[in-house]
């Protein structure tokens, strides 16, 4: 069931917000839980009265009640970046150091992360060590090595995400 109330979007389900223009404006969403919502394609002018991003919860979205959702292809018309989104991608660089942290919280809509792949790409004459992800903790990813090296290490993240058939392990 979907309700809007001045241009808020309340308990989605199976919704599409596309090739919409925010112009000193935002997104709200309301509901603790999100199932199956496109939010793709939009323009953001959060300008002066804006807010600091292009969407906003008004609600604590439950992570279990959160399937099927993209957020995605946003535009930026500002020159600092306020849009979120439900995937993000970032690289660092190690050099002769353990582990690393990534932090999404200025890119990713929810306090959350889904789902981690990483790829590393070891330096000339670095050592090949064991390494992993840990548990994300709210939207920050750990990459820990077995010792010192030097690498750039790749991360993308997913909230919400939905598998057709696939069984739920959160």
């Amino acid at each position: 069931m979907i309700r809007q109330k001045r241009g808020c979007v309340s308990f989605p389900q199976a919704t599409t917000v596309s090739e919409t223009f925010f112009y000193n404006g935002h997104g709200v969403l309301h509901g603790t839980a999100i199932n199956g919502l496109t939010w793709s394609g939009n323009t953001y002018a959060l300008q002066q009265y804006g807010g600091d991003q292009s969407i906003v919860l008004a609600d604590t979205v439950e992570r279990s009640k959160c399937k099927g959702v993209v957020v995605d292809d946003e535009i930026n018309g500002d020159s600092d970046w306020r849009v979120r989104t439900t995937h993000a991608r970032q690289t660092l660089r190690l050099d002769n150091a353990e582990n690393l942290e990534f932090d999404f919280s200025g890119r990713l809509l929810f306090g959350f992360i889904d789902e981690v792949t990483y790829s590393v790409a070891y330096s000339d004459g670095a050592a090949m060590v064991q390494h992993g992800a840990r548990t994300p903790r709210g939207t920050t990813v750990r990459i820990e090595f077995e010792k010192a090296t030097s690498a750039t290490v790749t991360v993308d993240v997913v909230q919400c995400p939905y598998t057709p058939g696939a069984p739920d392990a959160r």
